[in-house]
C-alpha cells in the first residue's frame, strides 16, 4: 500500500509541476515517505501527512498540508480544492486535501496507514 502512497506523491507533485519524486517500485518505500514529509518545501510541496484510507470500497489518500506555510494565493486555493483520481497496478485511487475531505463532509474510517511529520 507504501505503493499507492508514493504514486500519490508524484501525482501531487506533478500537479505543481516539481516532477516525479520516487519509484513506486523501489525498495524502502516507508524510508522514502518519511524522507518527503521532511521540514523542506522544495521536496515536499508543503504536505505533512499522508493518510490512506478504504472508504466506499476504493482506495482514499488524504493529504495534509502546512496551512501556515507561506504559500501563494493560487497554490492556497489550489491545495484546498485539490481532488485527484489517479491509478497505479491496477488500483485506483483518489486524492483529497483535509479541506475537501470536510466539504464533502466524508466520515473516513480508520486510517490503514498513516505518515506524518
Amino acid at each position: 500500500m507504501n505503493n499507492i502512497l508514493i504514486s500519490a506523491i508524484n501525482t501531487i507533485r506533478q500537479s505543481f509541476s516539481h516532477g516525479s519524486y520516487a519509484n513506486a517500485s523501489d525498495a524502502n518505500l516507508e524510508e522514502k515517505i518519511n524522507q518527503y514529509l521532511h521540514a523542506a518545501p522544495a521536496i515536499n510541496d508543503y504536505v505533512v501527512g499522508l493518510d490512506l484510507y478504504e472508504y466506499d470500497g476504493k482506495k482514499l489518500v488524504v493529504v495534509s498540508y502546512d496551512e501556515s506555510a507561506n504559500i501563494s494565493v493560487g497554490e492556497t486555493m489550489m491545495w484546498q480544492m485539490y481532488d485527484e483520481t489517479s491509478r497505479i497496478e491496477g488500483v485506483e485511487y483518489r486524492i483529497l486535501s483535509t479541506y475537501m475531505v470536510g466539504k464533502l463532509q466524508l466520515d473516513l474510517p480508520e486510517a490503514l496507514l498513516s505518515y506524518h511529520r
